[in-house]
């Protein structure tokens, strides 16, 4: 007995076999295992017990099965279940169907697409494999637990529904929607992607809000694919206050690049721009011939107020660029063109280098007969200001309508040699020639010209240890001496005032960003690193160093960058990485003990159910890098799971030196097997030159198991017991 089991699959297969219709033995046999198998009269075949069907990645399982070969017709009492590969699932009390199980009838049935969709039906009616036919449906992705709630979160009724296996939508007809049972909207038509589409027609989550400017919103994304290369979102948003706003985003991939297009148009009572007011802003990335690539970030608004009175962005100064460039190996040619506009209220456009073009070609190529590497380059450079006003009337020392043109060539050599006891010895030549033209400045020259010879010697010595615990440590001491001419620096500065001495320019031959201002004299940049890798997962780094100088402008940086005087402000980073999720950093410019410039504190934290990462920044007063007062600002921004349901959100950007906050959110998010919650609280500051704040309600509720391809699964129930 122990073996008919066995013996009755084999015949079951043998019977199949010959069974088959002419089609299902052109397209692959059918497989059907039973505890037990019998013929019957006018070509019938009966299995029961433990039936299952496998056909050509369908599966079939039953309690018992008829297959009418005259009628090409099988007869299923259930329970049932069909499997139509990972995403679609069957279950039924019975059914009637083709052989090739893709036409039939289905009684009791329920339906469950892509994990999460669940649609119990009175009846399933399959058609040609493509189309499945249900009525009386009840559709949600919320479980359903016995002994416990008895109605599901949300539900959709509909007298009919369609579902399109090959578009992946699903039509309801008759739909009513409810909320805990009870009936909320009744839509004559509605068609939905089911769960595993990633792009489709239809609606997104919407997002109902309170502003302190605007009241209670509400705004309704809407998303349409334009085919596979292209789609288009457009939110429309309308608050209780008067305020209506149409939100767009276009995105296209092109070939070889892509590009995407936000813009927002609104009128308001807000009395914060015109009555007509708009942003929008374009970036993308396209191939050219011959290799070169265009990239562009632009933007355009009405109102410098706009951003912040519906929080698209944060941003205080706009910045956009077009450049068409190369980059090769072994060189690199670029032409760029710059448009700046400020938000902030203190500073006025019109006196603002706010057009500029820069074009640059560089090539670097080896030196066999003196060694090492030379690299050599052009550059124009321009700027125009709007205003044409021959004086100084903001205050900074130059007039406003000043315009500036530059030309320049520069070269650069370097060459490394390694002596016998694994001493580096670089030396570095560097020689560049700058021509200037200005504009609008009777302060100063119309031209002016200028050769600057730049050369250095660096002197690193690094030494290796292994410990005795498996460990590694390196310490390399650096000496470098650097020479350059002094007063020859350009009678305008306009892009080299702000300077960041730190353990990435330590040993640079210029720390000056720009191009107008170079750094003069000799000097001796004096440092060391120590790193230790240490087999427990954690590393840790040390750079600490100085700058002496004998001769040049003492005050050619400002006192807050810690590079003036004949010695500079001591450097000092830490950076420290256990390799589990938490990271440090701190750099430190001061004189004294206490006596500190500036200070750089970061801390990540990213283990288990937390996610942090906070800052704490401080700035001594400096005039020339325009801080009349000291600044110090903590930063904050975490996120804690509480479990797999439920995660806290916070975020916080304190202002020590005003006293006050300028950013706090807190927020929460709520995700279970059919719905996510996101909920957030956030006060801020509005302006830069009073205390005017903003606070804002946003929630967002998104219904789960429509369209979800691509997004984080959602979170599933297990019923107790």
């Amino acid at each position: 007995m122990k073996s008919r089991p066995a013996l009755t699959r084999l015949l079951a297969l043998a019977l199949t076999t010959a069974l088959a219709s002419p089609a299902s033995a052109e397209d692959g046999l059918a497989t059907l295992v039973a505890d037990d198998v019998r013929i019957l009269s006018d070509n019938r075949l009966l299995a029961e017990g433990n039936v299952e069907v496998l056909w050509q990645g369908v599966t079939l399982k039953a309690r018992r099965i008829l297959y009418d070969r005259n009628q090409d017709e099988v007869t299923i009492e259930g329970p049932m279940t069909l499997v139509e590969g990972p995403d679609q699932i069957a279950l039924a009390s019975s059914a009637e169907l083709s052989s090739d199980l893709t036409r039939g009838v289905l009684k009791s049935a329920r339906i469950v697409l892509d994990q999460q969709m669940q649609i119990a039906a009175n009846e399933i009616a399959r058609t040609g494999g493509r189309y499945t036919k249900m009525t009386r449906v009840v559709a949600s992705s919320c479980q359903v637990c016995p002994g416990g709630r008895q109605v599901p979160l949300w539900e959709i009724r509909s007298a009919e529904v369609l579902h399109d296996q090959e578009t992946r939508l699903m039509y309801f007809k008759d739909a009513t929607f409810r909320i805990m049972g009870v009936p909320v909207m009744y839509l004559p038509s509605l068609r939905m992607p089911d769960p595993s589409v990633d792009r489709a027609p239809g609606l997104l989550p919407l997002k109902f809000f309170h502003q302190s400017d605007l009241g209670y919103g509400m705004q309704v994304p809407y998303f349409l694919p334009l085919g596979d290369h292209a789609d288009i979102k457009i939110a429309p948003l309308v608050t209780t206050d008067g305020a209506v706003m149409v939100e767009n985003t276009y995105r296209q991939a092109l070939n070889g690049g892509w590009m995407e297009w936000t813009g927002a148009v609104a009128t308001d009572d807000l009395d914060h721009g015109p009555s007509l007011r708009h942003f929008l802003r374009g970036e993308g990335q396209v191939a050219f011939p011959a290799q070169f690539t265009m990239k562009f970030d632009v933007y355009s608004i009405s109102d410098p107020n706009f951003l912040n009175d519906y929080e698209v962005d944060d941003k205080d100064r706009l910045e956009s660029t077009v450049q068409v460039y190369r980059a090769r190996r072994d060189e690199l040619i670029s032409l760029e063109a710059l448009h700046y506009r400020s938000l902030n209220e203190a500073e006025d456009n019109s006196d603002l280098p706010n057009l500029m073009l820069d074009g640059t070609w560089e090539r670097r190529m080896p030196m066999p007969e003196a060694g090492g590497i030379a690299t050599f380059g052009a550059q124009v450079m321009t700027y125009h200001n709007r205003s044409d006003s021959l004086y100084d009337l903001n205050g900074d020392g130059v007039a406003d309508g000043r315009d500036m043109r530059r030309f320049s060539l520069y070269g650069n050599w370097q060459r490394d040699w390694v002596t016998t006891p694994g001493l580096i010895v670089t030396a570095t030549g560097n020689l560049r020639a700058d021509a200037f033209w200005f504009s609008n400045t009777p302060e100063t020259d119309p031209e002016f010209t200028r050769v600057v010879p730049t050369f250095g010697t660096k002197l690193s010595w690094p030494f290796v240890r292994s410990t005795a615990g498996g460990g590694s440590e390196v310490l390399t001491p650096v000496a470098q001496v650097v020479w350059s001419p002094d007063g020859r620096r350009s009678p305008l500065n306009e892009d080299s005032l702000l300077v960041e001495f730190d353990e990435a320019n330590l040993f640079s031959l210029d720390r000056f960003p720009g191009e107008d201002a170079y750094e003069e004299g000799w000097r001796a940049n004096l440092g060391a690193t120590w790193t230790r890798i240490d087999p427990a997962g954690w590393t840790l780094g040390i750079t600490a160093g100085r700058v002496f100088r004998w001769s040049g402008d003492e005050e050619q940086f400002s006192p807050a960058s810690g590079l003036d005087g004949k010695g500079s402000d001591w450097l000092t980073s830490v950076r420290l990485d256990w390799g589990n999720g938490i990271s440090f950093v701190n750099r430190s410019l001061f004189e004294g003990l206490l006596d500190f410039s500036k200070n750089e504190f970061r801390l990540g934290y990213d283990r288990g159910p937390m996610n942090l990462a906070t800052s704490f920044v401080w700035l001594d007063a400096d005039q020339r890098e325009m801080r009349e007062t000291s600044r110090s600002v903590w930063a904050w921004d975490a996120q804690y799971d509480f479990n797999d349901r439920w995660t806290g959100t916070s975020e916080w950007r304190y202002d020590f030196s005003e006293h006050r906050a300028a950013r706090a959110a807190l927020g929460v998010v709520y995700r279970n097997e059919c719905v996510q919650v996101d909920l957030e609280v956030s006060h801020r500051l509005t302006s830069s030159l009073s205390d005017e704040t903003s606070t804002r309600v946003d929630l967002s509720v998104e219904l789960l198991g429509f369209g979800n391809g691509g997004r984080r699964p959602p979170v599933t129930r297990t019923c107790a017991g």
